[in-house]
């Protein structure tokens, strides 16, 4: 079968030499994670949510649901190979760029202030309730009343510190919050893991632009160093993503349009509400106290 396939360009040098070859590590609806002594990446049929560290499909092609956890998977330039069987050719690779364009932020602290609000209340009518969006309940410029559950009564005083560190410029605590913040909830990417990829993808994006690169290197190295061994392999590949600023499509189209007044911000988030059953909801929480981070900053607390 011939099929197209969208990859990164941290990929190319990899695809060339033949080295992304991996056991199935798990699968999850139009997802299939692989893994070997080196990296972690997936294979994925929705384009939105692809990310660097991943080969997006252009259609679900007849093996996809034959593919088990132990089977082995090799990707290369000539096609795709199954326990060392060829199973599909390429009619073509497209390569992208996965980092944020650099442009100026466009909108002032009332307008993040109102698009705050909006994304709560969006949460509050169509998100899930099973994660932790009962955080913001607790958030400082605006509380949606939606129930918490007892993830959100552990995670409530952790981010508090989290939050705190960030604030002072503790670097050590910030190290120290992150490493008990990740790795609570169910599932392959637990619900705290999936505010902690929102909550990084707004203030990394905004600092870029901001050109705050000793924050950005610090951030980055607080998650990297503190992140193994306390989450699952899934999660721990998107928050290192995360925290070199790179994210997958729709979340990248959402935050430019949050700070540059774009109008399809609504299908953004619907988009996004999608991804698993609470990970969506959980990473657009994440959002929002990332717009409040923000809002912080610009008034001096």
């Amino acid at each position: 079968m011939h099929v197209r396939i969208s990859v990164s360009e941290e990929w190319r040098q990899e695809l060339e030499n033949g080295t992304l070859k991996g056991l199935v590590h798990s699968t999850y609806k139009n997802t299939i994670n692989i893994r070997n002594k080196e990296k972690f990446f997936s294979f994925i049929i929705t384009p939105n949510n692809q990310y660097p560290g991943s080969a997006c499909f252009t259609e679900q092609a007849i093996w996809w649901n034959q593919i088990k956890q132990g089977d082995l998977l090799w990707l290369n330039v000539d096609g795709l190979y199954l326990n060392m069987r060829k199973i599909s050719d390429f009619q073509g690779i497209q390569y992208y760029s996965s980092a944020f364009e650099k442009i100026k932020v466009t909108v002032g602290k009332e307008e993040i202030l109102e698009v705050r609000k909006g994304i709560g209340a969006f949460i509050l009518h169509y998100g899930a309730t099973g994660g932790i969006a009962g955080l913001l309940r607790y958030a400082k410029k605006c509380r949606e009343p939606i129930p918490e559950n007892m993830y959100v009564s552990l995670l409530r005083e952790r981010l508090n510190v989290l939050l705190c560190g960030l604030h002072q410029r503790d670097w050590e605590n910030v190290g120290k919050a992150v490493g008990r913040f990740v790795g609570c909830g169910a599932g392959l990417t637990p619900s705290s893991d999936d505010f902690l990829c929102g909550f990084l993808c707004v203030i990394q994006y905004y600092l870029r632009i901001e050109d705050d690169v000793e924050w950005q290197k610090r951030v980055e190295e607080a998650v990297k160093t503190n992140i193994s061994g306390k989450t699952t392999a899934v999660s721990c590949k998107y928050l290192m993503e995360s925290a070199e600023g790179y994210y997958t499509l729709v979340m990248r189209r959402l935050i430019q349009a949050i700070f540059h007044k774009k109008k399809d911000l609504e299908k953004l988030l619907f988009a996004e509400l999608q991804v698993g059953s609470t990970s969506g909801t959980d990473t657009l929480t994440g959002v929002c106290f990332g717009l409040e981070y923000i809002l912080d900053e610009k008034e001096g607390k």
